[in-house]
């Protein structure tokens, strides 16, 4: 997987609404429609919705977050 650079503010902001709300699958491409954002605006190439969600996926593992709180990121990977 390409390592790429993800704002730690960002990562916050994600694991708390995925925490908090128990997002719908819209909500979910909506957060990995930003972070492709962040990338584009900081000249990285953008990846589809799977891509940038394994990516998310695995900085949050990283940052130690519950893999109950990723869990509809998984969900979303695995559609």
């Amino acid at each position: 997987m390409i390592d790429r650079h993800i704002q730690p503010a960002t990562l916050d902001r994600i694991a708390t609404q995925l925490a908090e709300s128990k997002p719908r699958l819209a909500d979910l491409i909506d957060m990995t429609f930003d972070v492709d954002e962040e990338w584009a605006a900081a000249g990285m190439p953008t990846l589809r919705i799977k891509g940038t969600a394994k990516v998310l996926i695995d900085r949050l593992e990283r940052r130690g977050v519950d893999g109950g709180v990723i869990a509809p990121l998984y969900e979303l990977v695995a559609r």
